[in-house]
């Protein structure tokens, strides 16, 4: 018994498609003989590397803005932490030469407890004016004038002339 009468036994007839709904394949895989010498699929690879070009392009383009963004977030964490560092720094000097109050309420880090007791918008207001970055080069500029300190250097320095000959420079990336 070969294959075509046991399919006619089990109820399928000549032109209808196979299985309960009848949406088979009504004849089978048409056999192509290749006449060139290129080997199977090579034509078709040769058509498939076009498309792929323009989406490498944008794919290349998407990873190129997810690695700006991911330099960019990675900048403003580091600036957050130096403006923490900075922060804390510039209170405890002040605190040593008996100062009460910073000259900015940002200056200082702020306690949970005085946050919760101040309601007062106007140093809300000024944090929104400046964002980290404008927040820490001020910062910077009144610990290197005031007390002669660089948070980078980690270091308090005798004089102006001490501070601008040994330290070299005002920002992360001069040291």
């Amino acid at each position: 018994m070969d294959g075509f009468e046991m399919l006619m036994k089990m109820g399928y007839k000549p032109g209808q498609g196979i299985g309960k709904t009848q949406s088979g394949m009504t004849e089978p895989i048409s056999v192509e003989v290749k006449v060139d010498r290129q080997g199977l699929g090579k034509t078709l690879k040769k058509d498939t590397y076009k498309p792929k070009n323009t989406n490498a392009k944008l794919n290349n383009m998407d990873t190129r803005d997810f690695r700006n963004r991911l330099a960019q977030e990675k900048a403003e964490q580091l600036q957050k932490i130096d403006l923490y560092k900075s922060q804390k720094v510039c209170q405890e000097l002040d605190t040593k030469e008996n100062v009460e109050k910073p000259e900015e309420s940002w200056f200082w880090v702020e306690n949970k407890e005085e946050k919760e007791d101040d309601d007062t918008h106007d140093d809300i207001e000024d944090d929104q004016i400046f964002n980290n970055l404008e927040k820490l080069d001020i910062l910077t500029k009144y610990l290197r004038k005031k007390y002669f300190y660089c948070i980078w250097c980690g270091t308090k320095f005798n004089d102006e002339d001490d501070l601008r000959d040994t330290c070299p420079g005002s920002t992360r990336n001069d040291h």
